[in-house]
């Protein structure tokens, strides 16, 4: 596999999972892994061997961001996503092996402004709140505030489960600011957003015409006092 490539597998119950048979030299190459789960939950400790390595030779390299034994939330839409370790040296020895750990712990996330509407030049602080929908353990990892699809700052959660960012650069205009909560297992990732409105400050002043900007409108004043002389305007 290579860096690009995105190794994918479902597990939808403990005979019906996606599952490569592969033998000789593996080599994962830092690939992305997705796993997603369906309706069934599973008891901590069943294990899936994702690839079965009918060979003698080890696997080499890792999933993208997993090293051995790390813990990885698998995605899914019809039932509480849950927690998987990996392993590279499972089954025999040489398979790539997904534990189940238990069930992961959704979050909400909620997003507010200090000051809305704002004007341009002022500064606006976006707080954004992780709380998990059951238990009482505080949400890790970080939150990334975008004005829109243009990245603003990556804030880690504090203690509380609060992440910051102030900002005075916003243009006039509306925008739609998004907190996305990027989730440390065993939580599961969730957004909000707001619409920040940004004002003219109070006594902008309207920019002065230069010389050649003065000439142009003169021009058109002028243009327009012909077109109204030969009595092509007639007032209702």
């Amino acid at each position: 596999m290579t860096p690009s490539a995105n190794y994918q597998t479902t597990l939808n119950t403990l005979t019906d999972f996606g599952s490569l048979n592969l033998t000789g030299t593996i080599n994962l190459g830092g690939a992305s892994f997705t796993l997603s789960t369906g309706t069934t939950i599973f008891a901590p400790g069943t294990t899936f061997k994702i690839i079965d390595n009918d060979g003698v030779d080890a696997v080499t390299g890792t999933f993208a961001g997993l090293p051995e034994g790390a813990q990885l939330v698998s995605r899914s839409f019809v039932a509480t996503p849950q927690v998987f370790s990996i392993s590279y040296v499972g089954g025999t020895g040489n398979d790539v092996v997904a534990t189940a750990q238990g069930a992961a712990t959704l979050t909400t996330t909620t997003l507010t402004s200090s000051v809305n509407p704002s004007t341009v030049g002022q500064s606006v602080t976006f707080t954004a709140t992780v709380t998990p929908n059951s238990g009482s353990a505080t949400p890790t990892g970080s939150v990334t505030f975008k004005d829109g699809s243009t990245t603003l700052a990556t804030v880690p959660l504090n203690s509380s489960g609060v992440a910051t960012f102030t900002t005075a650069a916003l243009a006039m205009g509306t925008h739609p600011i998004n907190a996305i909560y990027q989730a440390n297992v065993p939580f599961v990732a969730s957004f909000a957003n707001v619409s920040q409105v940004v004002n003219a400050a109070s006594g902008t002043a309207v920019p002065m015409l230069d010389a050649r900007g003065l000439a142009l409108l003169a021009l058109a004043l002028a243009a327009a006092g012909l077109f109204f002389a030969r009595g092509s305007y007639s007032p209702t």
